[in-house]
């Protein structure tokens, strides 16, 4: 072959990477200003300045036979109609619509093919019938731009569309002999936009990280009755998070019964439950409520805001001589 080209698709750019015997050279050209053409020999693709060669522009010129292109790491193509219909198809791509962190608009690409993963089309043995399953809109015979059967024996044809059919999917192609064994196909639609919700006539937007995501529900965190003597820990997580809102109810009814509550950070993953080690005492710096009951009863809500340590610990001293003390925590948090 004249030369080899491994075609990467960029995003809003293809990377053309040509290698022949001259050596190697890179071509980027954008999505937006490509034009690509096909006479009865060649493909032609070029950027904005058209199909002339000059020093600021070039063209670069495809046959199926004669240039090793692949797309993606994909092999050879059959012919210059199957070469084609890939390169346009990563062509139509381009996004057009985006914009803020979370959520991404999709839209310029409203053509349709199993070869790409779009659908599944299956011939029937014996029929002249394709059957269509996977579209997220209803086919119609209008959609059908065209139709390549590749046999068994290596041998590639295009399909006459001239009496073609639809119902519930299944394309008949009246003026064609039937499909035997070993035969594959290649459907190419002209449909909707795939960026295009028809039933809810909107355009679709994928949003990525979700508003929803951004806060946990609460959450209890500690759950306590009759409890005897104790010093507890409790680890919070708080990866991607900075708010934590904590709702505490303590009681006893015993004069020789307490609770006392501390809050502890750190930054060190190994940090564990067993132990103060590795921890922070924050609760002067971060709470504000009381923290201690004996023989009574409080309930604070408080709010601890911009902190970002890898875990907190909630630390709970229980002296018991009548074992009459209660713990109630909740805990809700909220992302960066």
């Amino acid at each position: 072959m004249a030369a080899t080209i491994a075609m990467t698709d960029l995003g809003n750019s293809l990377q053309f990477e040509v290698t022949a015997t001259n050596g190697t050279n890179i071509f980027i050209l954008n999505k937006l200003n490509m034009q690509v053409k096909q006479d009865s020999n060649y493909i032609y693709i070029t950027d904005a300045g058209g199909f002339i060669d000059s020093a600021l522009n070039k063209t670069i010129r495809l046959k199926f036979d004669e240039v090793g292109l692949t797309i993606g790491g994909a092999t050879l193509y059959a012919d210059n109609d199957a070469m084609l219909t890939a390169i346009v198809a990563l062509v139509g791509t381009v996004s057009l619509g985006g914009g803020g962190g979370g959520g991404a608009g999709g839209g310029g690409n409203n053509t349709w093919s199993n070869a790409q993963g779009d659908f599944t089309a299956t011939p029937t043995t014996g029929t002249k019938t394709i059957t269509i399953t996977g579209l997220s809109f209803t086919l119609e015979a209008m959609h059908i731009a065209e139709v390549k059967k590749y046999a068994s024996d290596g041998t590639v044809s295009t399909l006459a569309l001239t009496n073609v059919t639809v119902s519930g999917g299944v394309i008949t192609l009246a003026d064609e002999d039937d499909f035997v064994a070993g035969d594959v196909v290649r459907v190419s639609l002209f449909a909707q936009d795939k960026a295009y919700d028809e039933g809810n006539d909107n355009q679709l937007t994928y949003v990525v990280n979700p508003d929803s995501a951004k806060w946990t529900s609460s959450e209890q965190l500690v759950d306590l009755s009759a409890q005897a003597a104790a010093t507890l820990r409790y680890v919070i997580p708080m990866e991607g998070f900075k708010d934590l809102s904590m709702h505490w109810l303590f009681s006893n009814s015993n004069a020789g019964d307490s609770i006392t509550m501390t809050l502890w950070a750190t930054n060190n993953p190994a940090a564990g439950d067993t132990a103060d080690t590795n921890w922070v005492d924050i609760s002067g710096d971060y709470l504000t409520k009381t923290l201690t009951v004996n023989n009574g009863t409080i309930e604070f809500w408080e709010m601890i805001e911009n902190i970002n340590p890898v875990k907190l610990m909630v630390k709970l001293v229980i002296v018991s001589a009548g074992a009459t003390n209660a713990v109630d925590i909740f805990i809700k948090k909220k992302a960066l």
